[in-house]
């Protein structure tokens, strides 16, 4: 059982949320026929819950006791992957809009890819075939989305990241075969300690200024949300951002790029590693945007990231993409060579 187990949590208490409606449909037959059995052969308890309506699930979570439960699953999933997955920090951001304060675990979105989800939900029975059309429908008409970005940006330059996706890496290899208890890292990132609530705004709101050393980009953006070199817990947003002039041809070459895993190396994609942003849309009655995969209130909104502030269960304490494809000059100088060994 150790070797199975590893540093998991046995037997972990679990809240399941089963959404039989949630993309294509079937999460509940795959919830009963596939997931529950694992569940029920690693003798978890269960609290298992069929949701009927949008919003339920936010409602029941915020009324828990969270003392009673070591995870919430929704459903339908990789069962497996619950009962033998470790405890991971995860980057939770404040995204600000009026007086109203959300907080995002994935993507926050504006323009082509918010377009490409929120306006294609008649075309849900087509599964992940519908973010395609709506790409290629948009790419077709040439719209573009003026806007004013001003970011916080903390790492520039794609060696530099490649550098510090590596480090960030080799870290979480060492955390998934440690004792797993918390981490000195895992702790100073949490944002506070247990029973203080959210932390602090450290930039404020929309009514408040930019900051001097914050970067102003005003220019005809489309954003591409697939961030090869993004991390669980690393403190920092992942911006791409691609200037909309660069033809179809151009773009088709993006989508290709994102499906070989280069997209990062792509020299028409711009990529930093910020903490903070505001986006002012410009020229527009109305449009999209999305905080992950939903929809808000069209108009301006700031975003700041809180280290490793949520928890969630991975397999090895890292995402499991394979990361920014080709080798990057300065890893040999930016790592020692412990570092590479472990990672």
């Amino acid at each position: 059982m150790n070797r199975a187990y590893g540093t998991s949590q046995r037997k972990k208490r679990a809240l399941v949320l089963v959404n039989p409606r949630s993309g294509p449909g079937g999460g509940e037959k795959k919830w009963t026929t596939k997931s529950r059995p694992i569940f029920e052969a690693a003798r978890m308890p269960m609290d298992i819950i069929v949701t009927s309506h949008g919003g339920q699930a936010t409602d029941i979570c915020e009324k828990m006791d969270i003392d009673n439960f070591d995870i919430v699953v929704g459903c339908a999933g990789d069962a497996l992957a619950i009962v033998k997955g470790i405890t991971t920090p995860l980057d939770l951001a404040s995204v600000i809009q009026g007086e109203s304060r959300l907080l995002s675990f994935m993507s926050q979105n504006v323009g082509m890819i918010a377009e490409c989800d929120l306006a294609t939900e008649h075309l849900r029975w087509m599964g992940d075939n519908r973010f395609v059309v709506g790409f290629l429908q948009r790419v077709m008409s040439g719209v573009a989305y003026p806007c004013d970005i001003a970011a916080k940006v903390e790492i520039a330059g794609k060696n530099a990241i490649k550098s510090h996706y590596h480090r960030e890496q080799s870290q979480a290899g060492l955390s998934a075969v440690s004792t797993g208890k918390k981490t000195e890292h895992e702790d100073a990132s949490s944002g506070g300690t247990i029973g203080e609530g959210l932390p602090e705004l450290r930039y404020g709101t929309l009514n408040s200024s930019i900051p001097s050393d914050w970067e102003l980009m005003a220019f005809m953006d489309r954003t591409n949300n697939f961030f090869s070199a993004a991390c669980p817990s690393d403190g920092f947003l992942d911006m791409i951002t691609v200037n909309s002039d660069i033809g179809t041809l151009q773009w088709v070459k993006l989508m290709d790029a994102v499906e070989k895993g280069t997209l990062l190396d792509n020299a028409n994609v711009t990529y930093k590693k910020i903490s903070a942003f505001r986006v002012t849309p410009r020229d527009q009655d109305d449009g999209y945007i999305s905080i992950d995969g939903e929809r808000i209130p069209f108009g301006p909104f700031q975003c700041e990231v809180h280290r490793g502030l949520g928890r969630v269960i991975s397999k090895n304490g890292a995402f499991e993409g394979t990361g920014p494809g080709g080798a990057h000059e300065d890893w040999d100088e930016a790592v020692s060579m412990a570092e590479q060994m472990q990672a």
